[in-house]
C-alpha cells in the first residue's frame, strides 16, 4: 500500500513537472533587433509581422521588418501590409527621388509618392504621384489624373474599380474610375460593393444621404457616422441620427430587401464594428437607461465599463472586455473572469476559437485560457506594443524593448 501511494505521488508530482514546464512553454521571446542605433518607433501588424523604424546617423531612417533591414533613407512613412499577410509597401525618400519599397524590390519615382494602397483580395498595389499640383492614382498601367487634393480612395476587393474623393473649392466630390458619382458638402467614402459600386453618404445644406450604387438606403439624416464596408464588399454598416428622435445602426447586406435596423437608442458609445466578412455589427449603445453591448439583435449588459467591441481576425468571435463587481471578456456575449484585471481601455486579441484572449500591459504580453482560466506572462520588458493574434501561425504576438534591444514575444495559442 505504501509503495502504491509512493507510485501515485510520484505520478502527480510528475504530471505537475510536465503541465508547470507546458504552460510555460506557451509563451517565449527571442531578440530580433539589437542595433547600435537610435531606435524610433517599433510596431507589430495584424498579420503577425513587425517593424523597427531607427535612426544610424542624422537625417537618415533605416526600417528592419521580419528581421531585413531596409535602407538607410532620408525619410520612411506609410507602411502598409495586406491583409493577406503575404506582402507589404513603403514609402520612402531618397535625396531627390521617391521610392515605393515591397518585398520584390524598390521602384524609384521622379515625382513624389504621397500614399500607398492594396486592395483587399488583390495584391496589385496602387499609389498617388504628383508633381506640384498634379496628381495621378496609378497602379502603373491604369491611370487616373487628379487635379485636387483626395481625401479618401477605395478599391474594389479585386481591384478593378477605384474610387476617391476629391476636395474641391467649396464641395466634394466622388469620383469612381474617373468618373463623378456624387457631389456635397461633405462626402464619406465607405468602400466598393462587390458589383462595383460605391457605398457612400452624402451631406449637403446640413442633410444627409446613404448610398450604395443607386440604391437609396436613408435620407434626411441628421448626421451619419461609423458608415463601412466588410472587405469582400457584401455587407455595410452605419449609424444614422434624426433630428427630434434618437439614433439607430443600420446593416445591409447583397442578400437583404431591405436593411435590418436596430431599436431607438438613447445614444451610441464609441464605433459601430463591422465584422470582417460575415452579416454581423457590435456596438455598445444606452438604451431605456442601460449601458448595453449589442450583437446584431441581441442584448447584453455593458457593466460598470465595457471596452469597444471588436471582432477576430476571421470574424468568428465577437468580444469585449467588462468590469462589474469583477473583470470579465465576454466571448460572443458568454463572460469569463479574467485573473488579471479588466482592459477596458487596451487593445485585447482573441483567437477564432474563442478560447484564449491576448493584451500588453506597459511591460510585457498577457495570455489568459478563458476556459481554463489560466493566465500567462512574456518576458517583463521597459515597454510594449499591442498584442496580436497572427492566424499565419496561430500565435499571439507583441514586440517589447529592454534598453536597445527588441525581443518579440510570443504565446501560442491552444
Amino acid at each position: 500500500m505504501v509503495l502504491r501511494l509512493a507510485a501515485f505521488f510520484s505520478v502527480v508530482v510528475v504530471l505537475s513537472f510536465i503541465s508547470t514546464n507546458t504552460l510555460k512553454a506557451q509563451c517565449s521571446d527571442e531578440v530580433v533587433w539589437a542595433e547600435p542605433e537610435e531606435l524610433l518607433d517599433l510596431g507589430i501588424d495584424s498579420t503577425g509581422h513587425w517593424w523597427v523604424l531607427s535612426a544610424p546617423f542624422q537625417d537618415f531612417k533605416t526600417i528592419t521588418i521580419d528581421g531585413i533591414k531596409y535602407g538607410p533613407f532620408n525619410d520612411i512613412h506609410s507602411l502598409t501590409f495586406h491583409r493577406s499577410g503575404e506582402t507589404w509597401a513603403f514609402i520612402a525618400r531618397s535625396i531627390l527621388k521617391s521610392l515605393i519599397v515591397t518585398p520584390d524590390g524598390i521602384r524609384e519615382f521622379i515625382p513624389r509618392i504621397d500614399s500607398v494602397f492594396f486592395p483587399t483580395e488583390s495584391e496589385e498595389l496602387w499609389w498617388i504621384e504628383s508633381v506640384g499640383i498634379d496628381r495621378k492614382l496609378t497602379n502603373g498601367s491604369k491611370e487616373f489624373a487628379i487635379t485636387f487634393p483626395v481625401k479618401a480612395v477605395a478599391l474594389h476587393s479585386q481591384a478593378y474599380v477605384v474610387s476617391w474623393v476629391e476636395q474641391r473649392p467649396g464641395v466634394e466630390v466622388l469620383m469612381r474610375n474617373g468618373e463623378e458619382v456624387a457631389r456635397g458638402d461633405d462626402v464619406q467614402l465607405a468602400g466598393i460593393w462587390l458589383d462595383g459600386t460605391c457605398v457612400y453618404a452624402v451631406g449637403l445644406s446640413g442633410r444627409w444621404s446613404i448610398w450604395s450604387g443607386d440604391t437609396e438606403h436613408s435620407s434626411n439624416l441628421a448626421n451619419v457616422k461609423s458608415l463601412s464596408t466588410n472587405y469582400l464588399g457584401t455587407v455595410m454598416a452605419w449609424a444614422e441620427y434624426y433630428l427630434s428622435t434618437g439614433p439607430r445602426v443600420k446593416m445591409f447586406s447583397s442578400d437583404m430587401i431591405r436593411a435590418w435596423e436596430s431599436p431607438t437608442l438613447e445614444n451610441i458609445q464609441g464605433p459601430v464594428v463591422l465584422s470582417p466578412q460575415d452579416e454581423l455589427l457590435a456596438f455598445k449603445a444606452r438604451r431605456v437607461g442601460r449601458s448595453l453591448v449589442y450583437f446584431n439583435g441581441a442584448e447584453y449588459p455593458a457593466g460598470e465599463r465595457a471596452g469597444t467591441p471588436f471582432f477576430s481576425n476571421d470574424g468568428s468571435v465577437m468580444a469585449y472586455a467588462t468590469e462589474n463587481a469583477g473583470n470579465y471578456i465576454a466571448i460572443n456575449g458568454k463572460l469569463f473572469l479574467l485573473k488579471s484585471g479588466a482592459p477596458v481601455n487596451i487593445d485585447v486579441a482573441v483567437s477564432p476559437s474563442g478560447e484564449q484572449a491576448s493584451w500588453s500591459t506597459s511591460s510585457t504580453i498577457l495570455l489568459e485560457d478563458l476556459e481554463f482560466n489560466v493566465l500567462r506572462t512574456g518576458r517583463m520588458c521597459d515597454k510594449t506594443t499591442r498584442a496580436v493574434y497572427s492566424g499565419r501561425d496561430e500565435t499571439f504576438k507583441a514586440l517589447g524593448v529592454i534598453t536597445n534591444r527588441v525581443y518579440l514575444m510570443s504565446c501560442t495559442a491552444r
